[in-house]
């Protein structure tokens, strides 16, 4: 390292608690949901999406989706969502990472893998953008674009929106 005082601040920052940390789709291969696979990215979910309904001309995400809806309604489309998305299980490295006492944790990321890795020590409190910035409190996560613990059948067409048009 060529200034080790910057990485001397940096690691204060962090744990005295004023720090923040920014979390993308980079670290979802040290994830899993409960069937052991790994989260699929948005090439994958458009992939599954045009196998199931038949779509023989490649669309893009939010089209092929809302046709999927349209095709097998929002249950089966929520359904698959939160298999998909819900992790229950995470690589060891991630618990060390998210269990810092950051001052809060931004993620763009939709899956609740930050949740499942500091449940055991820390305390959980999730937001999405939906929800008054004053309420959030030190410490907490904020879902820029969604959060699938809050999205339900009659919300899905919406929060996949966010998902597929995030947060600028």
């Amino acid at each position: 390292m060529k200034n080790p005082e910057i990485f001397t601040r940096i690691a204060r920052s962090v744990l005295d608690g004023s720090a923040m940390l920014f979390v993308g789709a980079g670290v979802s291969f040290l994830t899993k949901n409960a069937a052991g696979d790994p989260l699929p990215n948005g090439d994958q979910l458009k992939a599954y999406l045009h196998s199931e309904t038949g779509a023989t001309k490649s669309y893009p995400l939010e089209k092929i989706s809302n046709y999927y809806v349209r095709k097998f309604g929002p249950m089966k489309l929520y359904d698959y969502l939160t298999q998909q998305f819900s992790v229950t299980s995470v690589n060891n490295r991630l618990p060390d990472l998210y269990k810092l006492p950051w001052c809060r944790i931004y993620t763009t990321n939709y899956d609740n893998a930050i949740e499942n890795a500091r449940k055991s020590t820390r305390s959980i409190a999730s937001f999405t953008p939906s929800e008054s910035a004053k309420s959030i409190p030190d410490g907490a996560i904020v879902h820029i674009n969604g959060f699938i613990e809050r999205v339900s059948p009659q919300s899905i067409s919406d929060d996949l929106a966010r998902l597929i048009h995030p947060a600028a």
